[in-house]
């Protein structure tokens, strides 16, 4: 029989001073000062809504960068969520899984897009982890090369079934009834 999931951790939030809290020294993850900065940024727009997660010493596994951001803004306490009773081995795997989950995580093009584009009409995206050219290249609608021809344009390409044999040229749809080996007009 499967093990029935905890819904919630064993471990409870907590208020702890920033200045206590210390990174896990097998933390994998680096955060460079451009993620930390962005993050600190929107602290300032949006305050602390994502708690780190904190063993009962103090040592951080999840949300290193986060605490890093709050210790550039000058904020003194902050809510975590404090595991109770976990092995060290416990701590890494989390640790390690917290940091991996994120990396497996996509985007449906089209939606970001839209949503980027409406977002960066109403200010600075800075504080949502964008700078003018990410958002630039992101935004950027792909154009066909000058010397491209459109479909339809009396594109002399020739094709052939390499199963059938059938061939056709680029500028004429294939027809059903020519025998095998004809080409097309």
């Amino acid at each position: 029989m499967a093990k029935k999931p905890k819904q919630i951790a064993d471990g409870e939030i907590e208020v702890r001073k920033v200045a206590e809290l210390k990174p896990h020294p097998k933390n994998p993850r680096t955060h460079p000062e451009a993620q930390v900065a962005g993050i600190a940024g929107a602290y300032e727009e949006f305050g602390v809504l994502s708690v780190p997660v904190v063993d009962d010493k103090g040592t951080i596994l999840a949300g290193h960068a986060r605490i890093e951001a709050a210790k550039k803004k000058g904020i003194y306490d902050i809510k975590v969520f404090v595991v109770k009773g976990w092995t060290e081995k416990k701590k890494v795997r989390f640790m390690l899984g917290d940091n991996r989950w994120q990396e497996l995580a996509g985007y449906d093009d089209a939606v970001l897009r839209d949503l980027l584009a409406e977002a960066s009409q109403s200010g600075d995206v800075g504080s949502i982890g964008y700078d003018e050219a990410a958002l630039a290249k992101l935004l950027a609608v792909e154009q066909a090369p000058g010397e491209f021809q459109e479909f339809g344009e009396g594109i002399d390409i020739e094709h052939q079934c390499p199963k059938c044999g059938y061939r056709w040229s680029g500028n004429s749809a294939p027809k059903a009834d020519e025998p095998k080996g004809k080409k097309a007009k």
